[in-house]
């Protein structure tokens, strides 16, 4: 064989060598990579099993508390609900037994307002609400202010309630004015704010409220005022002359 030939022939044989050990490390390289990967895949899975172990406790927990909960909140909803109606009943026999006292109360005020309506001769400008709150001290003397309730009406619409503290007052009204007292148009007037008190808190609690002071206070308030034949006597008992009511304190 020619020397040329051998040559190659080595050749030949290195370069095989050569090409079979690169192809064996990159073999090794890539089983090493797939063993990484597959352990990372491990290691995830374990670790997804046991956060999904751990989830379903909490979950379960949780469920729990919530079920509870809403067995709290049904059975919460549900004494509410019987103490509402308890109360409603209550609330209504309350006004029921009460019923004939306001009517008549509201029967004696429409005959009363009809008959001062008529006296047009004894009409004058009045203030509405002539209280301490609303008089100031002037360099000229005493001011009345704050006439956003000014009406063409009786006088007794602005003396009913300073009358109630101070009966006296009504005589120096006539003495200054001349004007002489109607006990009719008193009682209209008194009778007017039982009305409208009663008309105010019984608006309060047809609504929905809550079981604050304010609430306790008004309730008190409605039970005062809500006493026709305590506060009316002249008007419940008809053995008294329609002219003779005053409302008691």
């Amino acid at each position: 064989m020619p020397e040329g030939m051998n040559v190659e022939v080595a050749h030949k044989l290195s370069e095989q060598e050569t090409s079979g050990a690169h192809r064996g490390r990159w073999h090794e390289l890539v089983e090493v990579v797939e063993v990484a990967i597959l352990a990372v895949v491990a290691v995830a899975t374990a670790w997804s099993g046991l956060q999904a172990a751990k989830w379903d406790g909490r979950q379960s927990l949780l469920y729990g508390r919530a079920s509870s909960y809403r067995f709290q909140a049904d059975a919460a909803s549900t004494l509410a609900g019987l103490q509402l109606s308890a109360d409603a009943s209550m609330f209504t026999g309350w006004l029921q037994a009460h019923a004939a006292g306001l009517s008549v109360l509201v029967t004696a005020y429409a005959g009363l307002a009809e008959r001062a309506a008529q006296r047009r001769d004894r009409m004058v400008i009045t203030h509405g609400e002539p209280h301490a709150g609303n008089v100031m001290t002037t360099p000229g003397g005493l001011a009345l202010v704050d006439w956003d309730t000014v009406l063409l009406a009786p006088p007794e619409r602005d003396l009913w309630d300073m009358a109630g503290d101070d009966g006296s007052l009504l005589g120096h009204y006539t003495r200054a004015t001349g004007i002489q007292i109607d006990p009719e148009a008193l009682a209209l007037y008194r009778l007017w704010f039982d009305l409208a008190e009663i008309s105010e808190y019984l608006t309060l609690f047809r609504a929905p409220h809550g079981d604050t002071a304010d609430a306790a206070e008004a309730w008190e308030n409605l039970r005062h005022f809500l006493r026709p034949a305590e506060r009316w006597p002249a008007l419940c008992n008809p053995g008294r002359a329609a002219h003779e009511p005053e409302a008691t304190t």
